[in-house]
């Protein structure tokens, strides 16, 4: 559920710092496809269960945060809030009747989110060096 986004760093002895960002999963609209019911083939995946979903994968990152951040290696989870802002995007869906992918204004409006973030964190962590 949660994706890395892999960026390059500098360290103090110029060698490059690897930076992993997981982001959340972003909601889910059922209502874009109306043979839900019917589809003996596709498992739905609520609002609920996306929440679910991201609580648990939050807490394996955190024990990885923990075990796997190095010298060379970082690893956080993205703050930004991807299942809050997707949430009200049921009316931009990737194609007609697709309840989970969207369409290119609210990829390109979640990116924008991702990466004002990750520059944040980016920013204060060289900001303590």
């Amino acid at each position: 559920p949660m994706q890395p986004v892999i960026l390059p760093g500098n360290t103090m002895d110029s060698e490059r710092k690897v930076h992993y960002f997981f982001a959340p999963t972003t909601a889910v609209h059922p209502i874009n496809y109306p043979e839900l019911p019917t589809d003996e083939n596709k498992w739905a995946m609520t609002q609920t269960r996306v929440r679910a979903v991201n609580q648990i994968a939050e807490e394996v990152m955190q024990k990885e945060i923990a075990a796997r951040s190095s010298s060379l290696i970082s690893l956080s989870t993205l703050p930004a809030p991807v299942d809050a802002l997707s949430l009200s995007r049921y009316d931009d869906p990737l194609t007609p009747t697709d309840m989970r992918h969207f369409g290119f204004s609210t990829n390109e409006m979640l990116l924008a989110a991702m990466l004002c973030k990750i520059d944040e964190m980016i920013g204060s962590a060289d900001s303590m060096r």
